[in-house]
């Protein structure tokens, strides 16, 4: 994978990078190749696209749902959620060796938590 093809495929998921966050992100996916070499070539790409996912979204803050310009000025943002977890879904299901699966964080969940008080007692 070139850092081109990756920032190519980043900007089809609208996730803005810095090139030298790209490169890194492709430099840790390339050192796995000796590992993905068992699978067929179009597999291993597929993983590979998809770990990238998995990692640009943990790196980026915001991933842009849509812009407009022309100086209408606007940039709506998106919850990476669903998004995080259909790569994860999908790299768990092809990557059935864990070439890279270590790469990444487990499922991005929500997490919701509460906390509920009470005294009792007179004063």
């Amino acid at each position: 994978m070139t850092s081109e093809k990756a920032k190519q495929y980043l900007r089809s998921l609208r996730i803005n990078l810095p090139s030298d966050v790209i490169d890194a992100l492709v430099s840790a996916i390339e050192s796995r190749d000796d590992c993905l070499e068992q699978y067929p070539a179009s597999i291993a790409d597929l993983i590979k696209l998809n770990v990238l996912a998995l990692l640009a979204l943990t790196h980026s803050s915001a991933q842009i749902e849509s812009e407009r310009a022309a100086s209408g000025d606007a940039r709506t943002f998106a919850s990476s959620d669903d998004l995080y977890n259909r790569h994860y879904n999908a790299l768990r299901a092809l990557d059935t060796r864990n070439c890279v699966t270590d790469l990444v964080v487990r499922e991005n969940t929500k997490a919701n938590a509460g906390l509920w008080v009470a005294c009792g007692g007179c004063l």
